[in-house]
């Protein structure tokens, strides 16, 4: 199983259906949380969008955690997945303080309990970085950009510098001639003929097995 040992790193769970477009154009999308099947996130973001009086919101949703199993499964949905390695400070570094997006605010999410809240209301401003403690196994770090006018084409992308990208991880679901002709994809991008490629483990990590079946009697 891949883990991610260097906190310089953001992950990203995706499908494989949108990787050639992430390759092509260096950009990942930026959802709009309307979408999202936690109540508690929808009408946590749109109070903020309402109180602000913004116009519009979109998030693109990270971790900084170690690989999980549901992880794959939920965001990449088992054999359509794949997990994009990037080094932070270098995918944050420009748009994040990029002057066309002067209203894109790049940090990490707080975890906290009800308790935690009633003894300490959170401020306006941090709302769209907050969640219930349930989900502190993600360590996710959020990209928010918000809209004062209705959203122009191509405007809820989130450009990345492609040195930034360091390793793809496909999923487990996958034999070797599936994850061969993948692998043919990547590289065939100039920019990204470097980028490491491999299969992640969480099915069947030999290591791990090999450790354990070396038990004592």
């Amino acid at each position: 199983m891949a883990k991610n040992k260097n906190p310089n790193l953001l992950k990203k769970y995706t499908q494989i259906r949108f990787l050639e477009d992430i390759l092509t154009n260096n950009r990942l999308h930026l959802a709009n949380p309307e979408s999202w099947e936690d109540k508690n996130d929808v009408k946590l973001i749109e109070h903020y969008r309402s109180q602000m009086g913004i116009k519009d919101i979109r998030i693109l949703c990270m971790n900084e955690s170690a690989d999980r199993y549901h992880f794959w499964k939920i965001y990449g949905q088992e054999r359509q997945g794949v997990c994009l390695w990037f080094d932070k400070t270098i995918f944050i570094e420009n748009e994040c303080n990029n002057l066309n997006y002067p209203k894109t605010i790049c940090e990490t999410v707080q975890y906290k309990n009800k308790e935690d809240l009633q003894g300490a209301p959170p401020p306006l401003s941090s709302l769209p970085f907050l969640k219930r403690a349930q989900y502190r196994d993600e360590k996710e770090f959020r990209i928010v950009r918000t809209y004062d006018e209705s959203i122009k084409e191509n405007d809820d992308f989130f450009e990345f510098n492609p040195a930034s990208l360091k390793q793809i991880f496909i999923n487990d679901w996958l034999n070797g001639k599936e994850l061969a002709a993948i692998k043919s994809i990547v590289k065939s991008f100039p920019e990204h003929k470097n980028i490491v490629v491999k299969q992640n483990k969480t099915l069947g990590f030999q290591e791990w097995l090999n450790a354990a079946k070396n038990h004592s009697t």
